[in-house]
């Protein structure tokens, strides 16, 4: 009898270790699943998830660094400052009034007569709002100061009326230095957002692509003459303003004066994008529709660029771009130059340019002037206009980026392919006659002696 109660007791205790058992053994898969849920949503995004980006999703901030800082110095270009700059959080203020009830047009004031052409309907609806703070224009250094100290002022006085958290009201606490540091990283469309765009505005060009008739004051959509927005609108210099043509690089200069001066916008790249994108994201998001972002944090974040949604096999770009194209001086046809040693004697390389347009995200990385051929800004011999860079410099400097050679020369430093190229010398040269076939301008004496 005792052994058979023994016996049950030990069934028992088992039964009830095998049942611990099932319940950890559950838990620990629960728990592994919910793991994997997360690691999924971490995941690169497929091609197929088209929507618009979460901006609430992303952190404005980590430890002392923003992406939404906004150095208050206009009165730069009326000459030294006074006192320190100002640090604005522009989304700080942005969500601050989102909880009032308020939008961009609270410190922004609408532009829809300063935009003609083509850039209206695409923002149909909302107008393109001012960049600056309550003005159009900078008309007078004690004119912008005072626009500053009233609205601001005032509205901070307000919100501490109402028992809200405010900014400040006194000099002292608005100009002081910051230990805050920017974290804004700079923004373009790769091949992948520049795919989601010309998809969501099926396909129209001139949604975004335009150029500037001067004689009749508007833009216009040039078919097959796209190009990227910053051929014409500068980035800006240190205080704020838009680089003259004095300051930006001789190959600009000459790419400007082929074009018409006129093409030059007085907008800068910033003012330009933030008045187009950001109008046009606008005028989706108030049809309720998934749009992209609006804030500094929604663009500029480094989180939230590692956000953006990748379209993996992105189809090539429409712009009747060659497969394949031989790389030539541009002069070929002509005997003899004025002013030169002889003439032009150069073998055609071929280029694969479909290629090229895989390993790149953007046609900048070459095309970093406008999208024409290198030889229309690099000459043979050297001109003032591209800045004295022979185009064979423009093909074989080293140092360059921008070259053929130093492109080629960074990418063998990678370490998938540094296992080969570190024990390939780059300077052997084949010792017969076809070495001599370099971009260079040979007189008959030239070449002979150089055979020897």
């Amino acid at each position: 009898m005792a052994k058979g109660k023994m016996k049950s007791k030990w069934i028992g205790i088992l039964i009830a270790l095998f049942a611990v058992f099932l319940v950890a053994a559950y838990a620990i898969g629960a728990k592994g699943l919910e793991e994997t849920k997360g690691i999924d949503a971490l995941a690169p995004m497929s091609a197929e998830e088209e929507g618009a980006e979460e901006e609430d999703e992303v952190p404005l901030e980590e430890g002392n660094a923003r992406a939404d800082i906004i150095m208050i110095n206009t009165l730069k270009v009326f000459g030294n400052l006074d006192k320190p700059e100002v640090v604005f959080l522009h989304d700080a203020h942005t969500e601050a009034l989102k909880k009032q009830g308020k939008d961009c047009s609270a410190c922004h004031l609408p532009k829809t007569n300063k935009i003609p052409g083509t850039f209206k309907p695409a923002v149909e609806n909302i107008d393109p709002l001012s960049p600056k703070f309550k003005r159009l224009e900078d008309t007078a250094r004690k004119e912008v100061m005072d626009i500053y100290h009233k609205f601001c002022i005032d509205c901070h006085a307000d919100m501490r009326k109402e028992d809200t958290d405010t900014g400040p009201v006194t000099c002292g606490e608005c100009h002081k230095e910051s230990d805050l540091v920017s974290s804004r990283q700079p923004m373009g469309l790769d091949k992948s957002l520049h795919y989601r765009h010309n998809k969501a505005m099926e396909k129209k060009c001139e949604t975004c692509h335009h150029k500037y008739n001067p004689e009749k004051e508007i833009l216009f959509h040039a078919k097959g003459e796209e190009g990227t927005c910053r051929y014409c609108h500068l980035e800006e210099d240190k205080d704020g303003s838009v680089l003259s043509m004095k300051q930006v690089s001789p190959v600009m200069r000459k790419v400007a004066s082929r074009r018409m001066s006129e093409q030059i916008s007085k907008l800068s790249m910033r003012e330009a994008s933030h008045l187009d994108c950001i109008s046009c994201h606008r005028e989706i998001k108030a049809r309720e529709q998934e749009a992209g972002p609006v804030t500094c944090s929604g663009c500029h974040s480094p989180y939230a660029q590692k956000k953006f949604k990748k379209v993996e096999d992105v189809p090539r770009m429409e712009r009747k771009q060659p497969d394949v194209v031989m790389v030539k001086t541009g002069q070929e046809d002509q005997q003899e130059m004025p002013g030169s040693l002889g003439p032009v004697r150069m073998s055609v390389a071929p280029f694969n340019h479909k290629a090229h347009e895989t390993y790149n995200d953007t046609c900048r990385v070459c095309h970093h002037a406008s999208l024409e051929s290198c030889a229309k800004c690099h000459t043979i011999s050297g001109d003032k206009d591209g800045g004295f860079i022979k185009l064979e410099q423009a093909y074989h400097a080293i140092e360059s980026d921008k070259s053929c050679l130093g492109c080629h020369t960074r990418e063998k430093n990678e370490p998938e392919c540094a296992g080969c190229h570190y024990f390939m010398s780059s300077t052997n040269r084949p010792d017969d006659a076809t070495g001599l076939k370099c971009p260079e301008e040979l007189t008959p004496d030239r070449e002979a002696a150089a055979k020897t």
